[in-house]
């Protein structure tokens, strides 16, 4: 049923349920626009995610990673243990505010910059409040739950302001040395994708070629700011308690590392010929999925295996359970990366491994997510062992709410290399 929904009868299902946001240019971001817009929005941005873009942002996450190890060095001194999900999240707000904004931010070290302050405001809103419950049970309720602010005002009216001074000083600039989102949303008509166009069925030609609108530049940069922080530090924290709580499989790591890569940096394109590395990556990610639930709308009345789903009804496939189904994935609690390995990987029942969503409508920044992400894990293992600590919570207890992150830290020890 997952498959026919999300693939095989998405024209059916190409819609997600009605945005929360309180703005109304949150509409124009790709992960809540509905319809043709979402369509042409969809066409138009994937290319800024190609794997020529993410090759060109290396040296931007490269800048970043080399503060990370600085900062695991100064917080691990005298062997007191490192909150990581502390460090991580330093480490990606960095990240998006140099590949998102074109902005150097050492958000560890400079904790009272305006730009780290209030993005951590922006990242507080609360999802599990009674009024997100309420409408999540009374769709109907979410008109009137539009009109009320889920995340910090100020902290909103300061990324506006400044995304549109951004916007507004590109348009105007004639440099081409600009690698960071924000341009490459501005260049985007430029390379609609065809392929892309063709998948999501657009018909429309008033929205073929006309580039992206200020406001819809607007949105997606915030969007990619308050989606990509706490899922990709999520999946660093929980890739480090793993790998502290399975040292077999941190030596493995360590060697794969040292053998195909010797004294090379990190990059887009010798990461992602590490075959260990993204075998600890996946098991990390079904166990700890950072994004637990995903959902549909059907956009007419239809019928998917039987069953029959009126117009306007939300599907949700909630990942987390699937993923710790034991008729899909035996010994489910078990960290297991040899579960995805070449011998293995083939027996994985398509449609049961869902970290990103599936089909058209799946998560557009997954590469970008994973180049992060798996150039930060091969630097830190390369400088550090992770270790448990006498404060280390195991199993760590989970923060209530739509994201998956550890509710009291992670602190884990550091022991240099």
């Amino acid at each position: 049923m997952i498959k026919q929904i999300l693939v095989k009868r998405f024209s059916d299902f190409t819609d997600r349920p009605q945005s929360f946001q309180d703005r109304k240019f949150f509409d124009s971001a790709v992960n809540v626009a509905s319809g043709e817009h979402w369509k042409f929005l969809r066409t138009t941005l994937s290319p800024t995610f190609s794997s020529g873009k993410m090759r060109n942002m290396t040296p931007l996450i490269s800048r970043c990673l080399e503060r990370l190890i600085e900062n695991a060095r100064n917080n691990s001194e005298n062997g007191k243990s490192v909150e990581m999900k502390s460090l991580f999240g330093s480490f990606t707000m960095d990240v998006i505010c140099s590949t998102g904004f074109g902005i150097e931010v050492d958000s560890q070290r400079k904790p009272n910059h305006p730009f780290v302050v209030n993005a951590r405001k922006a990242m507080s809103a609360n999802l599990v409040g009674p009024r997100i419950l309420l409408a999540t049970m009374f769709p109907d309720l979410r008109r009137f739950i539009r009109n009320i602010p889920l995340m910090d005002k100020s902290a909103l009216d300061f990324f506006i302001e400044a995304t549109k001074s951004v916007i507004k000083e590109r348009r105007n600039s004639t440099s081409n040395n600009y690698r960071d989102l924000i341009q490459l949303m501005i260049n985007a008509h430029k390379e609609q994708d065809t392929k892309t166009e063709e998948q999501v069925g657009l018909n429309f030609d008033s929205y073929k070629k006309r580039g992206l609108t200020d406001n819809e530049v607007l949105a997606n940069a915030l969007m990619f700011l308050l989606a990509a922080f706490d899922t990709t530090s999520s999946l660093l924290t929980f890739t480090s308690y793993l790998l502290a709580m399975n040292q077999d499989v941190q030596d493995k790591l360590r060697l794969e590392i040292d053998d195909k890569l010797g004294t090379n940096e990190p990059c887009y394109d010798n990461v992602f010929k590490l075959q260990y590395l993204d075998m600890v990556v996946s098991e990390t990610l079904r166990m700890y999925t950072p994004a637990s639930r995903f959902s549909r709308t059907a956009i007419m009345d239809t019928e998917v295996c039987g069953i029959k789903i009126p117009k306007g009804l939300d599907i949700t496939v909630v990942a987390n359970a699937i993923h710790f189904d034991p008729e899909f994935w035996p010994n489910p609690h078990k960290f297991d990366p040899e579960r995805f390995s070449p011998e293995n990987k083939d027996n994985i029942k398509p449609f049961t491994f869902l970290p990103f969503g599936a089909g058209p409508r799946n998560c557009i920044g997954k590469r970008l997510a994973l180049t992060e992400a798996k150039m930060a894990i091969v630097d830190m293992v390369r400088n550090f062992r992770f270790i448990t600590a006498p404060d280390t919570e195991i199993p760590p207890k989970l923060q209530k709410g739509g994201l998956t992150k550890p509710a009291n830290g992670m602190y884990l020890k550091l022991e240099a290399l």
